[in-house]
């Protein structure tokens, strides 16, 4: 039991009795016996207070005052927790002839502590029975909030575009049956929305609600030939088709496939997937939003797709063919053209064509060869044979460009600049609400200028965002292009130049079986 203390009432004078506590309890605060006095206005020498209370070890008297005191009522003091989840009672015992606290008296004790919430009286009861002065008592606890859960999405369908094609056993590359497409039936689900559980708030024993933390809340986001159950959880195909996903929105549509594109169909622009079992004439474009399948040869045209382009016999594109994919290009062969990929390139040979991919670009197969023309990619470049024996100039360029570096030292000042000025306007607004509240102030002017400081976090809040999600984009990008590097698992020839990042290297004499990567400032030759 805790130490405590109690004024007595003697024939000559007013006594301070202390008792000292037993087993593990703890010993008395000083503060508490000195706000007890100054709330009951009891005089008192300070010096023999904490003269006695010092390694008090047996009950003592200590005199307050010969003069006579009215009786002291047993006092209730209320305590809540700094997160305002917990009110505990503390008993100060009656002077002689005093009365004692009642269930009414703590709950009145309660009520001006403003506790509200939680109050369990039949704890205050158990206590009024068993009373240890001295000692807090929990008698009523808030409710914290219950969290809940992010929404998410399941897609049955292939969502994949790292899918590549099969490198057959006598080293030809598989350019037919490439299964890229996910084709759906009618009545086919598609996709499953499990919604946010948004929880519930809590409440302190203030009867303060306590917000739970925010949840990510999800749609479905679909195009035509889908329908919605009328819980709006699940997606089906009203139509045989294919399937595919482009930035969160599911499309269904028909593909639509023709003999050949030339004057008897005129340019192509189509919403799905184009499948042309023929070629693809020169001067004539093809645009989708799905994928673009050629099984025959492309000439000088212009192509444009959504997702993929699948090429199965190449293109020559007399020097005005161009492919531009937001997802893949997988192609027999690359001629005389302009290639720009979102994702990976995937080629048998590239001839003085301008080749560019976010990612990688393999150009594999027995007689896999890049020649001419310039070739880019963020990550890798890999082939069999690089340049040619005749010394004809090939430039190679692989890593993040130098201006993405430059990009990202700007926005971690712009970002780190963002956070400093919101953490000094912060404060700031947070005393102009007490003020407010308090009315210490004029509301007219102080509701202007909060106004003004809510439209200033606001706007420094958004930088951060903005800023923080763009800083981790370009960190991606510099992360990736750490091991950017350039395979050739046969001979690199004379003539070609290889640029890493930010430093090159022109290759003087053959080089067989290597691998070219940024070390220490330098582009290093190494052996695969």
């Amino acid at each position: 039991m805790n130490g405590y203390f109690q004024v007595v009432c003697k024939t000559v004078g007013v006594y301070l009795r202390c008792y000292p506590p037993t087993e593990d309890g703890r010993p008395i605060n000083m503060k508490e016996v000195l706000d007890y006095l100054e709330m009951e206005k009891l005089p008192y020498d300070i010096q023999v207070l904490n003269e006695t209370l010092n390694g008090l070890v047996e009950e003592q008297d200590i005199l307050l005052t010969v003069e006579k005191v009215l009786p002291i009522k047993e006092r209730c003091m209320v305590n809540v927790s700094f997160d305002k989840m917990k009110a505990s009672i503390c008993l100060y015992p009656p002077s002689t002839n005093g009365r004692a606290c009642s269930l009414e008296d703590i709950e009145s004790a309660l009520r001006l502590a403003k506790i509200e919430y939680g109050i369990d009286r039949e704890a205050i009861k158990t206590f009024l029975e068993h009373r240890e002065y001295g000692t807090p008592h929990v008698v009523a606890y808030g409710k914290p909030p219950r969290e809940g859960t992010d929404a998410k999405i399941e897609y049955f369908f292939q969502t994949d575009r790292k899918m590549r094609p099969q490198l057959r056993d006598d080293g030809t590359v598989n350019y037919f049956d490439l299964d890229l497409v996910s084709h759906c039936k009618k009545g086919d689900l598609l996709a499953v929305l499990t919604p946010a559980d948004l929880g519930e708030p809590g409440v302190n024993v203030l009867g303060a609600p306590i917000r739970q933390k925010e949840v990510v809340r999800m749609v479905l986001k679909h195009g035509n030939n889908i329908e919605k159950n009328e819980e709006k959880t699940e997606l089906r195909s009203m139509v045989d088709g294919h399937v595919t996903l482009v930035d969160d929105t599911v499309f269904v549509s028909n593909v639509l496939e023709v003999e050949n594109v030339d004057n008897s169909t005129g340019n192509i622009d189509y919403d799905g997937s184009v499948k042309i079992n023929g070629n693809v004439c020169s001067n004539f474009s093809v645009r989708a939003r799905g994928d673009i399948e050629v099984k025959g040869t492309v000439e000088g045209a212009y192509m444009e797709s959504g997702n993929n382009i699948i090429l199965a016999r190449g293109i020559n594109g007399m020097g005005k063919g161009k492919l531009i994919a937001e997802g893949n290009i997988i192609s027999k062969f690359l001629e005389n053209c302009s290639v720009t990929a979102g994702g990976y390139i995937e080629t048998e040979t590239i001839v003085q064509s301008n080749v560019k991919s976010k990612t990688e670009i393999h150009v594999s197969g027995k007689k896999a060869s890049i020649t001419g023309g310039t070739v880019i990619a963020t990550t890798l470049i890999s082939t069999k044979n690089l340049g040619t024996p005749m010394g004809t100039v090939t430039n190679i360029v692989v890593g993040v460009d130098p201006a993405v570096s430059e990009r990202s030292v700007q926005v971690k000042k712009e970002l780190e600049e963002a956070k400093k000025n919101l953490d000094k306007v912060l404060p700031i607004l947070e005393s102009t609400k007490k003020k407010l509240l308090l009315n210490s102030v004029s509301q007219k002017e102080q509701m202007k200028y909060m106004s003004q400081l809510i439209e200033t976090a606001r706007h420094l809040q958004q930088v951060v965002e903005s800023r923080g999600q763009e800083l981790k984009e370009c960190k991606e990008q510099i992360a990736q292009a750490q091991a950017s590097r350039v395979e050739v698992s046969g001979e690199i020839y004379p003539g070609v130049n290889v640029t890493i990042s930010d430093v090159s290297l022109t290759i003087r004499d053959s080089i067989k079986f290597c691998s070219l990567r940024k070390r220490d400032g330098e582009v290093k030759v190494e052996s695969l």
